[in-house]
């Protein structure tokens, strides 16, 4: 079982004693999709510590963000290899189209070598 909730940053801010504070808050509107996320998560709000930069910077003020309350005795992917489905279903895309891609220049292939074998040398003498 998991709970996918959708939340946007209403603030970064940077602590005077080293690292950063980023809060979240429930969407509220805007799409249909976050009235729908809405309706199930009304209010709340996430509040989260960290001291490296790198991580701080992934987060934008006001952009929206997916958040995943998954049990942690469920099997995880690896950190840093959890893609969202949109992610999943591109790659997807971008795989079949490389397999038709392969497809189409697979069957032409024979066909230009029939049509090179069947086309006789002409010289002028």
């Amino acid at each position: 079982m998991s709970v996918r909730a959708k939340f946007r940053v209403e603030n970064v801010t940077e602590k005077a004693s080293g690292g950063f504070i980023v809060q979240l808050v429930p969407v509220i509107g805007g799409s249909k999709e976050n009235e729908e996320f809405y309706s199930y998560t009304p209010g709340g709000q996430i509040y989260l510590e960290t001291v490296s930069a790198e991580a701080v910077g992934q987060f934008e003020i006001n952009k929206e963000y997916y958040v995943d309350f998954i049990p942690s005795d469920m099997p995880q992917p690896e950190i840093g290899n959890v893609d969202t489905e949109a992610e999943v279903h591109a790659e997807q895309e971008v795989q079949a189209e490389e397999a038709r891609l392969a497809d189409t220049v697979a069957s032409a292939e024979p066909e230009q070598q029939t049509n090179q074998e069947d086309t006789p040398n002409v010289t002028n003498n």
